[in-house]
């Protein structure tokens, strides 16, 4: 989405022609020239607010100025109109009336920054899921705010050290948690957040909370069509306003749920990716294959090789800002060299649909408070913490480890108790939602982007609030979710889908409690009752390791095919003095050796994988930051 920045200040206003030399010589992606982009700084009383793009980035919502000095600008997607149905003296009227209080209401995938000029008040309001990453540093009387942490030190001239929590959380799950960052003083802007700056101090006000309200006398049928309804309404709006593009497409529920969900008339077609140097096919793009076939689209397959993950390596940093694991933003950058080769400017996402219908629901037990708080904490730290402490020990300093490893788990557990959701297998649900939805799959390197866009229809927000009214037991095994594949995509019951390795049924028995947890989950329970939980535990782990297979060995053959790759990492450790207030650099080097010499270190190939794709992740964010 381009980049948003800008600061308020208390004191001196910072020198426009200085500024705007900073924003005219700063490229979002590294080899593009700056005559490409479109800047503009627009100046108020307090401060500045920056808008850089493209000349031909696909949504033109331009900042709305009024005679008086008021501000208003919408930085990404709302569904809520199009740019030339905007009442703009209306909508600033609005924003001054509510304190902007209406803009907390708008539909979509956005950041609103609106600057009163009366009272001056600075607000930011962004979406329901922050599908769009901000970041916040107070400096002595000056608070700056960016999309782009990058930009955020190259205008300001502060030197962002390393976070060491923030550095931790990263390694341990994947991505800088909640609030905090990798970079010393910088915040991020959490989901639903109206954000006022008066005075020069910040108060933030959360204005809408994820909770869970089942209702227990739905009608599967008639709500499984409204649901449906309510994700083509979704879809259809956002598809209107960004035009022709690609649906990513899996063959799993989410991606076929979605595409079967595109108005007739759209002008989208399907595209999978295939994560393995082999030119033959995986069972998941056969199903895709067979999905796209079915519903009538166009269909392409895109191979993806150890060296075109490499080469993408250094903008993907740039685009991420260096909070998340590079390992699962990877097949966007694929998509993102896609777009652009075909000269398309929209890639439609339904990774986050599985977010929604995904509840852990492991027992019947789940559902009890007093037990069922236990599981809970047991799967939030193992579903969380995907490097513990003896993994880490292999990159991290001792003294770190000693220092950070519990503030990370207080800093899981603490986010934990901001969930509402009435029994802990639904806070299991919102959870994925809030803090893993958020971070893995919704803030990915499109969202940046200064040529193209992507959206969410799974985001839309009348199907997010008739999800969080199923019934619990719905939810188990994806029940619902599944059953809606099956009412409404005949024509895809017959294709399996390649992981699960199942076709849809209608699950209309289980659903009414007829059968609730099915005979299999039966078998479960009674051994785990006849041997202990803490057994069972280990016996589940164990076959799980035994029978994994697909994305995670294809991942780990991939990143050892670039050695180039462990070679640039070893330069970044030698290179940059910072990454030793973190990382015990010898072992970081052998680490690398024998990650190439496939030499399992953490016990694992998985985690081994992991280790290296975030050891990846904050020695490239040193090398374009620090």
């Amino acid at each position: 989405m381009s980049l948003l920045a800008g600061y308020i200040s208390k004191s001196n206003l910072m020198d426009e022609e200085l500024l705007t030399n900073k924003v005219e010589s700063y490229s979002i992606l590294e080899d593009d020239s700056l005559s490409d982009y479109e800047n503009n700084i627009i100046r108020f009383k307090h401060g500045h607010i920056i808008l850089k793009r493209k000349h031909h980035y696909p949504f033109r919502i331009k900042p709305i100025l009024d005679d008086n000095g008021n501000i208003l600008i919408i930085f990404g997607l709302i569904v809520d109109f199009e740019e030339d149905e905007i009442d703009k003296d209306n909508l600033i009227h609005k924003c001054i009336r509510t304190s902007a209080e209406n803009l907390e209401k708008f539909e979509g995938e956005f950041i609103a920054v609106f600057y009163e000029e009366q009272s001056g008040i600075f607000h930011i309001v962004n979406d329901r899921y922050s599908s769009r990453r901000l970041y916040i540093l107070e400096d002595r009387e000056t608070i700056y705010f960016s999309t782009d942490p990058i930009f955020l030190q190259h205008f300001t001239n502060i030197n962002l050290g390393f976070d060491k929590l923030g550095v931790l959380q990263l390694f341990c799950t994947g991505h800088s948690f909640d609030v905090t960052s990798t970079f010393e003083g910088v915040k991020k802007l959490t989901p639903a957040t109206h954000l006022t700056v008066i005075n020069g101090k910040i108060k933030q006000n959360v204005y809408w909370q994820s909770i869970h309200e089942p209702n227990n006398d739905l009608d599967p049928v008639e709500y499984s069509e409204k649901v449906f309804n309510a994700l083509k309404m979704s879809s259809a709006k956002r598809v209107k306003l960004a035009g022709k593009g690609v649906i990513a497409l899996s063959g799993g529920w989410d991606s076929r749920f979605l595409t079967a969900s595109m108005p007739p008339d759209s002008d989208v077609e399907c595209l999978t990716w295939q994560f393995s140097d082999s030119a033959r096919n995986l069972a998941e793009t056969d199903s895709a294959m067979k999905v796209a076939k079915a519903l009538g689209k166009k269909h392409r397959i895109e191979h993806v090789s150890g060296n075109s993950i490499y080469n993408n390596i250094n903008n993907q940093i740039r685009l991420l800002g260096g909070q998340s694991d590079l390992n699962l933003s990877n097949n966007y950058m694929i998509a993102i060299n896609l777009l652009k080769n075909n000269n398309l400017k929209l890639l439609i996402d339904g990774s986050v649909g599985s977010s929604f219908a995904d509840k852990p629901n492991f027992n019947s037990k789940y559902l009890s408070v007093s037990y069922g708080n236990m599981v809970f904490k047991d799967w939030l730290i193992n579903r969380t913490i995907t490097l513990n402490n003896n993994s880490l020990k292999h990159v991290i300093r001792k003294d770190i480890l000693r220092d950070y490893y519990s503030k990370v788990l207080e800093t899981v557990t603490d986010a934990a108790k901001t969930l509402k959701d009435p029994t802990p297998e639904l806070k299991a649900g919102n959870w994925t939602l809030r803090f893993e939805c958020y971070n893995w799959v919704i803030s990915t390197p499109i969202r940046n982007h200064p040529d193209m866009e992507e959206v969410f229809p799974f985001l839309g927000y009348d199907y997010y609030d008739l999800m969080l009214k199923l019934p619990e037991n719905w939810y188990y095994k994806r029940q619902f979710y599944e059953f809606m594949v099956y009412h409404h995509l005949t024509d895809l019951r017959d294709i399996v889908h390649a992981n699960l390795l199942k076709t849809p049924r209608s699950k209309m028995d289980m659903m009414l409690g007829r059968n609730p947890l099915g005979a299999l989950a039966h078998a479960k329970l009674k051994i785990r009752k006849t041997i202990g939980y803490d057994r069972y535990k280990r016996l589940r782990f164990l076959y799980k390791k035994r029978t994994e297979r697909g994305w995670s060995k294809e991942w780990y053959d991939l990143f050892r095919g670039n050695e180039e790759w462990g070679n640039s990492i070893k330069e970044c450790l030698n290179n940059y003095s910072s990454l030793g207030q973190i990382l015990d650099i010898e072992k970081c080097m052998r680490f690398i050796n024998d990650f190439y010499k496939g030499q399992i270190k953490t016990g694992h190939y998985i985690e081994d994988m992991l280790m290296f794709s975030r050891l990846a992740t904050i020695c490239y964010s040193c090398k374009n930051i620090l």
